[in-house]
Formats: C-alpha cells, sequence, structure tokens
C-alpha cells in the first residue's frame, strides 16, 4: 500500500498531512500545527493499493469476481466507520434516486451480495455515486463502536466481466508474497498455562540506587492455526512503567524479529501444534502521587498488579501461579525460632499487609536471601526495621497453581521507604515518636529526624535573612483578607497581626523590618487570630440556646460605662445622583412642580391630553403610555371626570417619594439641590442668549430644567411675549406660561400662571401636605421626623404608608398663614383676587419675601 496525498480539514483551514511509515505495514500521520480540544477534524487520506482486490472464483457453476475491501485500521477506537464500495457497474438511466434502485435491478447486473459479510454489518445497502464515466451502483455498509485495530471488511462477489482486463498474476505491482507487509493470524491459540513473579525491593534499570517492582510473565500457548506475531501480554499495574524485556520462543526456539508497541513479530510463521512461550518483564516505579497509609507503626503505599485478561488467548482451562518476593525480612524479633522453609503461622508478622487475595488464600515462606546482592542496591533491614536478628530471611508470598478463571490479581500494602516513596512531614514525626516510645527506632527514622532539623533550621535562616520580602508576602496574601474582615468585625486585625510588638526596628527578633523573625512571628498571630475567630463564632452559635446562653453569662455584674451615642447616616459628602426633573423637584422641595411636570411629561408622551387648566382636568388616551410608577399612579388615581382628588395627590407624591429614595439614599442634600439650581440657571442663561424666535423651541426641548428655577414664571414673562390663558395647549410653553390678567385690592393688575393656580385649587381643599424638607431622605432609623408625623395626623393621613418619611406635611410658613387668614372668608367669592392680594398686601411680605421665595414662589 502506497500513499499519495493526505489532508487535515478544520472548516475552511486545510493541513497538508503526511504519512511516516513505522515499520510492518504501520504508518504515522503528521501535520503542521497542533489540535484543539472540542474541535472536528477531517483527515482525508489518498493511497494506491499493491495488491488486487478481486479474484477469480465459481460459484454455483457462474464465474464470478470475488471483491473485498479491508479500509486502515487505527489504533484508537472508531466510533462510526462507512464505506462506500464504488462497483464498475453502470445504472441505467431510470435511476434517479437512491430508492430507485430495486433487488431486481441489482439481480440482472449481476451482483452477488456475502450473507456472511451483510450480517456483519449494522447497515447494508445499494445506492448510486456519480462518476465521469455514469452512474454507478455503490455498496455502502456502516458498522459503529469499532475497536482499537478493529477491522471492517465489505466482501461482495461481480460477474467476472466486469473487470475483463483483470490480471492473472496475485500482485500487480510486486512479486514479494502478500502476508509480507501485514499481520496474519489463522485459527486460534490456546493459552496452556500463566506464571507470575513480582519482586518488590528490586533495583530498577535506571540506576541510581533507585528500587520498584519488577514483574515477570511467563505464557505458555499451544498453536492450533499459523500466526507471523505474538500479541504483547497486557499487564496492569497502579505503577508506573519504566523499562521491559520481551523474549518469545516457538518449540523451544527464540524467534523474534521486531519488538513493537502492540505486538512482537516472528521470523517466520508458527505451525500448527506447536508451542508458544511468551516471556516479558517489566519495571516499575512507584509515582509520588499514592496516597500513604499508616498501619501497624509502619508507612504504607499501595500496590496493585493484574495479568492477563481472558481475551488475550482462547482456552479456559489455563493453570495460573503467582509468587511475590517481597524483598523484606520476616519481621521475627530477635530470639524468636523462624524455620526456613515450611509455611508461616498467622502468628509470624510479615511486612506487607495482603489484600487481595487475603493471607489466609496464600502460602507465606522465609526464604534465604543476601541482603548484599545488586538487587537491593545498596538496601538493609536494618535501615527501616529494628530488632531483627542478623541476616533476617526474605519474605515470600505464593499462591498455588490453580485453574485461573480470570485476570490473575494481586493487591498489597508495602513499605514506602524502601520502594522510595515520600512520606508526609507529619507522619514521618509522628512514627518517629511513635518508635521512640515503643523503642524501635529504626536507622531511618534517625535520618529523617535529621534531614528534618536541618531543614528546619535552614528554613528559620533564610526567614531571618528575607524577613522583609516575607513580611511584603504576607501582606499581599494576608493582609487584604485581614483589612476586609477588620472593617467588616470592627475590630484592628491588620495592625496587630502585621506588626507584631507594637512598633517597627531594623533589627530585632520580633519587631524587625529587614532582618529578624518577625516574619514567623505574624504567622503564629494570624493562626492565633483564625483559631480565636472560629472558636468565638462556636462561642456564639452556642449562646443561642438559653440554657448554654446562662452557662456563658458572666457570674461579676459588669463595671458601669458611660452611655454613647453614635449617629450613623449613608451620607456621601459631595455625591450628586443623576435625577429625572421630576425627581429633582422633589429633592428641591418643589411638590407641586413635580405634579405639574408629571402632567406634562404624561402629555408629551400621549399618555393623557390637558382639557383646562384651572381647574386641572385631563383626559386620558392612553394608559399603556403611563411608564414610571409615579405615572401609572396619576392615571389610576383621576376621577372619571378627569381631576385628581386629595386622596390621589397623596397617592401621586408617596409614588413620587418611592421613586427617588432608591437614588438618593446616600447623596449629599445641600450638593444635589445647589447641583439642581446650577443646572436649571444654566439652562435659563441658554435660552436668554439665543435669538427671541427661537427661544420657544428651545424651552419646549428643556422645559424640564427650566421650570425647576425659582423665578420661572418672572423669566417667562422677561423672555417671551404674553401668552393668553385661551391659548391652544399644544406645547408645554404654552401649558405653563399662559396667564390672566387679575386685579388686585389694591388696582395693580396682576398676570397669574393658570396651570400652577388650577393645581393648587385641586389640593387645598384637603390636602394640605407637601413634602418636608429633603434631609427626611437620609434618616437611617426609618421614623420621619416629629414635624412630619404631627402633620401627617392633623392631615388624618394615617392610611399613608410609614415608610414613606419623605412624605412630610405642611405648607411653608408663607403659604400656611396666608391661607388660614384668608381661606374662610374670601375663597369661595374671590379667591383668584384674594390670592394675589394676599400675597402683593401681606403686611409681612416685604420683610419675608427674600427668605421665603427659594420655597414660596416655585408652589405659586
Amino acid at each position: 500500500m502506497r500513499f499519495t496525498r493526505g489532508t487535515l480539514r478544520e472548516g475552511d483551514a486545510v493541513l497538508t498531512a503526511r504519512t511516516t511509515a513505522l515499520g510492518g505495514g504501520y504508518y504515522s500521520v503528521g501535520f503542521d500545527g497542533r489540535t484543539l480540544a472540542g474541535r472536528t477534524y477531517t483527515l482525508e487520506l489518498h493511497f494506491r493499493s499493491e495488491h488486487r482486490f478481486a479474484e477469480p472464483t465459481v460459484r454455483d457453476g457462474r464465474e464470478l469476481l470475488a471483491v473485498w475491501f479491508n479500509p486502515v485500521r487505527w489504533a484508537m477506537p472508531i466510533g462510526t466507520s462507512t464505506i462506500k464500495l464504488v462497483l464498475p457497474l453502470t445504472l441505467p438511466p431510470a435511476v434517479r434516486q437512491h430508492e430507485d434502485i430495486t433487488p431486481a435491478m441489482v439481480d440482472r447486473l449481476g451482483v452477488v451480495r456475502d450473507p456472511e459479510n451483510a450480517a456483519s454489518q449494522q447497515k447494508y445497502a445499494y445506492v448510486y455515486t456519480d462518476t465521469p464515466v455514469g452512474r454507478r451502483l455503490t455498496v455502502f455498509v456502516q458498522r459503529t463502536g469499532l475497536p482499537s485495530q478493529g477491522t471492517h471488511m465489505v466482501r461482495v462477489y461481480l460477474p467476472r466481466t466486469s473487470l475483463a482486463g483483470l490480471g492473472a498474476a496475485p500482485d500487480d505491482a510486486t512479486d514479494r508474497p502478500p502476508e509480507a507487509e501485514r499481520l496474519v493470524a489463522r485459527g486460534t491459540a490456546t493459552l496452556v498455562s500463566q506464571e507470575y513473579q513480582l519482586a518488590l525491593n528490586s533495583a530498577l534499570p535506571s540506576g541510581a540506587r533507585s528500587r520498584g517492582l519488577e514483574a515477570t510473565a511467563r505464557l505458555v500457548l499451544s498453536e492450533q492455526g499459523s500466526r507471523n506475531f505474538v500479541p504483547r501480554p497486557p499487564l496492569k499495574s497502579n505503577l508506573r512503567a519504566v523499562g521491559e524485556q520481551f523474549l518469545v520462543r516457538v518449540a523451544g526456539e527464540e524467534t523474534m524479529a521486531r519488538d513493537r508497541s502492540l505486538e512482537v513479530v516472528l521470523r517466520k510463521p508458527t505451525a500448527q501444534g506447536q508451542s508458544i512461550e511468551v516471556n516479558l518483564t517489566r519495571w516499575y516505579e512507584v509515582p509520588p502521587r499514592l496516597p500513604v497509609r499508616t498501619e501497624r507503626g509502619m508507612a504504607l503505599v499501595p500496590i496493585e498488579f493484574e495479568g492477563v485478561p481472558a481475551s488475550y488467548a482462547s482456552g479456559n482451562e489455563a493453570s495460573a501461579a503467582l509468587t511475590l518476593r517481597t524483598g523484606l525480612p520476616v519481621l521475627a524479633r530477635r530470639g524468636q525460632p523462624l524455620e526456613v522453609g515450611p509455611a508461616l503461622g498467622p502468628g509470624v508478622e510479615i511486612p506487607v499487609v495482603l489484600v487481595d487475595p487475603p493471607r489466609e488464600k496464600l502460602s507465606v515462606t522465609a526464604a534465604p536471601v543476601d541482603w548484599r546482592d545488586s538487587r537491593f542496591a545498596g538496601w538493609s533491614p536494618a535501615d527501616e526495621f529494628a530488632g531483627l536478628g542478623r541476616d533476617p530471611p526474605e519474605c515470600v508470598v505464593s499462591r498455588p497453581s490453580t485453574t485461573a478463571t480470570g485476570p490473575v490479581r494481586s493487591s498489597l500494602l508495602a513499605p514506602a521507604g524502601p520502594l522510595g516513596h515520600p512520606v508526609p512531614v507529619a507522619t514521618s514525626i509522628r512514627l518517629f515518636f511513635e518508635h521512640l516510645f515503643t523503642g524501635s527506632l529504626t536507622r531511618r527514622d534517625v535520618n529523617r529526624a535529621i534531614d528534618l532539623v536541618r531543614d528546619l533550621v535552614f528554613l528559620v535562616f533564610l526567614a531571618f535573612l528575607f524577613n522583609a520580602p516575607l513580611l511584603l508576602a504576607l501582606f499581599l496574601t494576608l493582609g487584604w483578607p485581614l483589612l476586609v474582615a477588620e472593617r467588616i468585625a470592627g475590630v484592628r486585625l491588620c495592625p496587630e497581626a502585621l506588626r507584631p510588638g507594637n512598633g517597627v526596628s531594623g533589627f530585632s527578633s520580633t519587631r524587625a523590618s529587614v532582618f529578624g523573625f518577625s516574619g514567623l512571628v505574624v504567622i503564629c498571630q494570624v493562626l492565633w487570630l483564625g483559631v480565636s475567630g472560629v472558636l468565638a463564632v462556636a462561642a456564639r452559635l452556642l449562646r443561642l440556646h438559653p440554657y448554654l446562653d446562662l452557662a456563658f453569662a458572666a457570674k461579676v455584674p459588669p463595671a458601669y460605662r458611660s452611655p454613647e451615642i453614635v449617629v450613623t447616616t449613608f451620607r456621601k459628602e459631595g455625591h450628586v445622583p443623576r435625577l429625572e426633573p421630576v425627581e429633582a423637584a422633589m429633592v428641591m422641595d418643589r411638590p407641586i412642580k413635580a405634579i405639574n411636570l408629571l402632567v406634562l411629561g404624561l402629555a408629551q408622551k400621549g399618555a393623557i391630553r390637558v382639557l383646562t387648566r384651572n381647574p386641572l382636568q385631563v383626559e386620558v388616551l392612553d394608559r399603556d403610555k403611563a411608564g414610571g410608577a409615579a405615572e401609572r399612579v396619576f392615571v389610576d388615581a383621576l376621577s372619571r371626570e378627569g381631576m385628581l382628588s386629595p386622596e390621589g395627590m397623596r397617592r401621586v407624591l408617596g409614588a413620587l417619594t418611592e421613586a427617588i429614595g432608591p437614588k438618593v439614599w446616600r447623596a449629599d442634600p445641600e450638593a444635589t439641590v445647589a447641583s439642581c439650581r446650577k443646572g436649571s440657571d444654566d439652562r435659563w442663561t441658554a435660552l436668554l442668549a439665543l435669538p427671541r424666535e427661537e427661544r420657544p423651541i428651545y424651552f419646549n426641548q428643556h422645559y424640564g430644567q427650566l421650570y425647576l428655577s425659582d423665578t420661572c414664571f418672572q423669566q417667562i414673562e422677561t423672555a417671551f411675549d404674553p401668552i393668553p390663558a385661551e391659548s391652544p395647549l399644544d406645547s408645554p410653553l404654552s401649558t405653563l406660561g399662559a396667564t390672566r390678567s387679575v386685579q388686585t385690592l389694591g388696582g395693580a393688575v396682576e398676570r397669574v400662571q393658570e396651570l400652577t393656580q388650577g393645581v393648587v385649587e385641586s389640593i387645598e381643599g384637603g390636602v394640605i401636605t407637601t413634602v418636608e424638607r429633603i434631609e427626611s431622605f437620609f434618616a437611617v432609623d426609618g421614623n420621619p421626623p416629629p414635624a412630619a408625623d404631627g402633620a401627617l395626623s392633623a392631615a388624618g393621613a394615617g392610611g399613608v404608608d410609614a415608610k414613606l418619611v419623605s412624605l412630610a406635611v405642611g405648607y411653608d410658613a408663607c403659604h400656611s398663614a396666608c391661607h388660614s387668614a384668608c381661606h374662610s372668608a374670601c375663597h369661595s367669592a374671590c379667591h383668584s383676587a384674594c390670592h394675589s392680594a394676599c400675597h402683593d398686601a401681606c403686611a409681612c411680605h416685604s420683610a419675608c419675601h427674600d427668605a421665603c421665595v427659594s420655597s414660596c414662589a416655585g408652589e405659586f
């Protein structure tokens, strides 16, 4: 077989794939770049076969060609294997779809299906393939779950006339035997016996006085057919293989040609009746990841081994034997009689713990051994065990030869020291003191203790020398968590831990910042803080039980301490939230302006239409366009005539208060109000700088901020021509700026804005509540100020949610005094005139106008 070209595709990316012959018919595929996990790649290989795939044959008197195809075998499992074998048979023009191919049509073309091969396929069908010479009949077969090295062959018979030019030679390109480049196995080889010998504490091929496990397997097979290779025995272990040797004998003669990863190729094929002996020796080292257990005063690691499975070769009557040479002495104390050779009883202690099979199913003997042998790489029993006699015998565990019903397994716990497996420091310290008190201190224990003390001294010296970097590293790793914890707990954890000794000097045992041991003191401090914190939490949880709380209660009454009042606030100096004009009006104590802006906003959206200014009456056009909570409350609170009742006014103000709460809970009230006023003044400055004909457009675009000015209406009279009261309500300017003339008691003529007058008139009959100072938004105890609480009671607003602490009470001082003095006498007959007259002729007007204008002018 010869590969001609190959590609690897991933999406639109195409890489060139190269095939390299590895020998024995195996190839590797290489390409530039690397594949990524989770991606899908398409490998396309083109090759030519040097052997013909059609053999002449006769079946039922018909001259046929046996056509077969066996695709490339992969060294990995295949999820789905699909083969499309295009045959040299042209289909009639009537075939336009795959379903048009009928069994009768296939029979007329002379195709004979191989029943056995067809039964081995999961899908078998006839389809067509368009080629340059016409539409050809194609055999479609498919299998799933193909194992590694699995074959997927398709075989079919064609009339010999379909390939008239087929040569008579067995090979078109070469005269070598067709089996020279591929592995061949005919018939079966029966497993007769299997023997395993495990040797612990054996020197590894890598040298360097390292020791591990040496496993030797000897398998004997009886040949019932013929083959030119022998599969490698799949031995298993939880250890890491570091080397091996392989030897095969056929009929007592060594016959190996090539040793490959999966099998061994023989020099010549075997013959029926011959005996095949497979010998494999493999060395394992103990990886450091194995867990360490302590049992019987020893640090032990698990060792597992498994022989060949039943699928390696046929035969259920194979005998199996297992021998374990522990490489460790029998633990018979000095003076204890011990006979070498016979099986040892259960009372004799052995150096390993047998798990599977257990000790009662195995034979344990003591065998003479020379501990100076190179197998042990200089190891001596005195290194690991104490109290043994001179030249103690080796412990050997064997399993008698029996008929195997499955893989031969061995599971045990072996001492970690002889195998070179690291033992945790805590385990070493515990075993040292255990052996010290029991009088069984070993050479390894002493060496470990010396190494531990040496390492400890070295670490202490390094801690002294690099105290400053150690302190910096501790601050970067432990300082930030301590800072967070002390902020939550309200204590000083970080300074107490990272500044031991309440001071810092260049050179000191506990306070040094350059050379010293303050870094080690910090570690102790942090550990102590952690333990104290856990104990404190545990004590607090225990005190949740009333009886345990009594047990924790102090016996001596606490000393008197003068009370302290701590006032907390969430206010952040200088913080100004982003507010909408309606929300800014509430923050500036302008509730009526907030209502007016709410009405104008709904009108701009098309949700309502203002019918009259005085009294305020609206028509709801589209409720769905009311977006915010306050807008929905306003629309729902309107009466059938489109007017807002006093109770509805309270609900709207409450909704506005709740809406701004999440925005201003940590704001600076003075800075927020100042920012709102500055924004309004800047808008008026920009408007007055425009030509007079452009001002209405600018006003209608920015009316929200312009209306927040305390001198808004005076500015409107100055910046615009007078807007009559009967003007259409088609813009915010005409709605806010429409005025009517009113003659005062003194004979003067004033102009009154209709929209503001209408809103005031609609609520003054039943609602005397406005929003108190905005500081109520920043109360942290959740209770309204006393003045607000009293005013709410006076207004009969007990149904209002107590959480609306910002819904305070009372008109401002000026309006309350004027209203109380004038309302009962002249409201019904001359409210409009009286209002202006009172505002102009109030006895204290000149004295308090400047002080009240910021809160009073905005309301009127």
